[in-house]
C-alpha cells in the first residue's frame, strides 16, 4: 500500500534525474496505483504544487513516447531507455511539476547546463551498459562511437569532473568484444580517434593487454600481406 509521501517522492524523483529504467518502473507503478486517490484530492494537492492533471498528462505522454521508439532489441527496457534519451535531448523531464520547476529557479545558467548534461550523460551510459548485454547480437559501432564522442565533448568542457564522466569500463568492454569478434579495424578506429585514459590498475592493465593484442594481429595482417 503506497502512501502520499510515496506518491510525492515518485513525481519528485522523476522531475530531479534518471537512475535506470528499473526505478522507472517502481515510480510509474506507484503513480498509476494512487491515481484514482490522487483525482480526488486535487484540490489539496494543488494546494501544495502538486497538478494531478498535469502531471497525469506528462505520465501519458511518456508512455506514448515509449510506444513510438524504434530500437535495435524488441526489448522493452529499450524503449524506456530511448524515450527518456530522446526527452533529455530536449531538456525535459519525465515529468515537471509546479514545485520541483520552482526549485529549478534556484540554479544558475551554469548549473542548469551542467545538470542537464549529466542527465544525459547518466541515460546514455545506462543505455550503453544495456546494449553491452546484447552485444553478441547487435552492431553497436555507430552507437558507440556517438557516445565517445559525447563523452570528449564533455570532458572538454568540464575537465574537472572527469570522475564523473568515467567512460573508460565501458570502452574497454566494447573493445574486448570487437578483438574477440576480430573486429580490429573498429578497434584500432577507436582507439586512435578517442582519448582513452584509464584511472585504476585494472583498467590501465586491461587496456594494455587490449593494444598489445590489436599491434599482435596487425603485424601479423602485415606479414601475410608481404
Amino acid at each position: 500500500m503506497y502512501t502520499w509521501q510515496d506518491w510525492k517522492n515518485a513525481v519528485d524523483n522523476l522531475e530531479m534525474g534518471w537512475t535506470n529504467q528499473w526505478v522507472f518502473l517502481d515510480q510509474r507503478e506507484i503513480l498509476l496505483a494512487k491515481k484514482s486517490d490522487a483525482f480526488k484530492k486535487i484540490k489539496s494537492l494543488l494546494r501544495e504544487r502538486y497538478n494531478v492533471i498535469d502531471i497525469y498528462k506528462q505520465l501519458e505522454e511518456f508512455d506514448l513516447c515509449i510506444k513510438k521508439q524504434k530500437g535495435l532489441t524488441d526489448d522493452e527496457e529499450e524503449k524506456i531507455l530511448l524515450a527518456v534519451a530522446f526527452y533529455a535531448e530536449c531538456n525535459r523531464p519525465i515529468i515537471s511539476s509546479s514545485i520541483n520547476s520552482t526549485l529549478a529557479e534556484l540554479d544558475t545558467p551554469q548549473e542548469k547546463e551542467k545538470s542537464a548534461l549529466r542527465y544525459k550523460y547518466d541515460i546514455y551510459t545506462n543505455l550503453i551498459s544495456f546494449y553491452l548485454g546484447y552485444k553478441e547480437e547487435l552492431n553497436l559501432f555507430d552507437t558507440f562511437v556517438k557516445f565517445l564522442r559525447f563523452n570528449e565533448e564533455l570532458l572538454s568542457k568540464y575537465p574537472s569532473e572527469k570522475s564523473n564522466f568515467y567512460s573508460v569500463p565501458y570502452t574497454i568492454s566494447y573493445l574486448k568484444f570487437l578483438i574477440k569478434k576480430k573486429q580490429f579495424d573498429k578497434s584500432e578506429y577507436i582507439l586512435s580517434n578517442f582519448t582513452i585514459i584509464p584511472t585504476g590498475k585494472m583498467d590501465t592493465a586491461s587496456l594494455e593487454k587490449i593494444k598489445e593484442k590489436i599491434a599482435k594481429e596487425k603485424n601479423k595482417w602485415i606479414e601475410l600481406k608481404n
